[in-house]
C-alpha cells in the first residue's frame, strides 16, 4: 500500500514538473498581457475660418461618409468679400494696363520723333547742298536746320518723358498690385470653400458640442472624429516577454466589449521607451530604499481585419498573445 502511494506521488510530482515546464515554454513562446487597450486614428474637426453656423446636418456618434457635409458656416460675408477682391483685382489691372499704354505710348513718340529728326536732317543736309551750288536762297537752309534742331529737341523731350512714363509705372507698383490683388482674390476663394467643413474620411463622429448659430473661431476644436478601419492594440509587455516580440509576428487579440469573438493582428512596431519613461515625472530611483519594479514596454498590434458586427470603441480594454514562433522582420 505505501509502495502504490509512493508512485502515485511520483506521478504526479512528475506531472506537475512536466506541465510546469511546458506551461513555462508555452508563456515564452507565446507571450500575452492583459494591459492592453483599443486605439484609432482621431481627427479632430476644427473650421479653418471664423464665423456663424448656419447648417449642422450631423449627430452625435453617427457614422459619415468620406467628404460628407459636417458643418455649413454662413457663406454670406465670404461672398462679399470674394466680390470685392474681384472688384479690387480689376481695378489694379486697369491701372496696369493703362501704365503700360503710357509707357507703350511713349515708346512710339520716340520712335516718331527720332523718324523726324532723320528725316528733317537728311533734309537739311539736302539744302545745303544746294545752296553751296547757289540753288537755293540763305533763307530756306536756315529753315532747314531751324527744322532739324527742333526734331533734335522733341525727340529728347520725348525720350524724357519715355523715362517719366516708366517711372510712373514703376512708382504705381501696376504690375505688384496686381499679384497682390490676384493673392487676395485667391484667399477669398478659399475662404468661401473653408465655409463647407466636409468629413475628411469615413468614420464615427463623437460628441458635437456645438449648434446652428454658434459663432466659431479659426482652428477651434469642436468635435472628433474616429476613422474607419483605423483600429490598432497598445499591448504593455513586460520588459521580459520582450526577448523574442519582434515586428511581423502574428498576434491574437480579445477584446472585452467583444465576448467571444477574436481578432488577428500583426506586431507593429515596440517602444523604444518604457511608459514611465515618458511621464512628467520619470521615476527617481537613486534612493535608498529603491525596489526593483519589472517595466512594461508599448507594443503595437495592427489589426489585420475587424470583424463588422463587433464594431470597436477607443479605450476598450483587451487581451493580447503573440506567437513568437515566427520570424518577425
Amino acid at each position: 500500500m505505501k509502495h502504490k502511494q509512493w508512485l502515485i506521488a511520483v506521478v504526479i510530482l512528475v506531472g506537475v514538473v512536466i506541465g510546469g515546464y511546458f506551461y513555462e515554454r508555452h508563456t515564452t513562446m507565446y507571450p500575452s498581457t492583459s494591459d492592453a487597450y483599443v486605439h484609432a486614428s482621431v481627427v479632430t474637426i476644427a473650421p479653418q475660418i471664423s464665423g456663424r453656423i448656419s447648417l449642422l446636418p450631423v449627430k452625435d456618434h453617427r457614422h459619415v461618409e468620406k467628404g460628407q457635409l459636417l458643418i455649413q458656416i454662413d457663406p454670406a460675408p465670404f461672398r462679399i468679400a470674394l466680390d470685392r477682391a474681384e472688384a479690387n483685382l480689376e481695378m489694379a489691372q486697369q491701372q496696369s494696363r493703362a501704365a503700360e499704354a503710357a509707357v507703350a505710348a511713349a515708346h512710339a513718340a520716340v520712335a516718331e520723333r527720332r523718324a523726324n529728326l532723320k528725316d528733317a536732317a537728311d533734309n537739311a543736309k539736302r539744302m545745303l547742298a544746294l545752296y553751296r551750288k547757289h540753288t537755293i536762297s540763305r533763307a530756306e537752309v536756315d529753315d532747314a536746320v531751324a527744322r532739324r534742331d527742333s526734331a533734335r529737341a522733341a525727340l529728347i523731350q520725348s525720350k524724357a518723358d519715355l523715362q517719366k512714363a516708366i517711372q510712373q509705372q514703376a512708382a504705381a507698383g501696376a504690375m505688384a498690385s496686381v499679384k497682390v490683388a490676384q493673392a487676395a482674390l485667391e484667399q477669398a476663394r478659399l475662404d468661401l470653400s473653408y465655409t463647407r467643413i466636409v468629413a475628411p474620411a469615413s468614420g464615427v463622429l463623437g460628441t458635437i458640442n456645438v449648434r446652428v448659430g454658434d459663432v466659431v473661431n479659426q482652428a477651434q476644436a469642436l468635435f472628433p472624429l474616429v476613422e474607419d478601419k483605423s483600429f490598432w492594440v497598445e499591448a504593455n509587455f513586460k520588459e521580459t516577454d520582450l526577448v523574442r516580440i519582434r515586428p511581423g509576428q502574428l498576434a491574437t487579440i480579445r477584446v472585452d466589449m467583444a465576448p467571444g469573438n477574436t481578432f488577428h493582428g500583426t506586431v507593429d512596431s515596440v517602444s523604444p521607451a518604457s511608459g514611465t519613461a515618458f511621464s512628467l515625472l520619470p521615476p527617481e530611483n537613486a534612493t535608498g530604499n529603491w525596489v526593483k519594479v519589472r517595466q512594461r514596454f508599448a507594443v503595437k498590434i495592427s489589426f489585420a481585419g475587424q470583424d463588422p458586427d463587433s464594431p470597436l470603441r477607443i479605450g476598450a480594454s483587451a487581451e493580447v498573445t503573440v506567437d513568437t514562433t515566427g520570424l518577425g522582420e
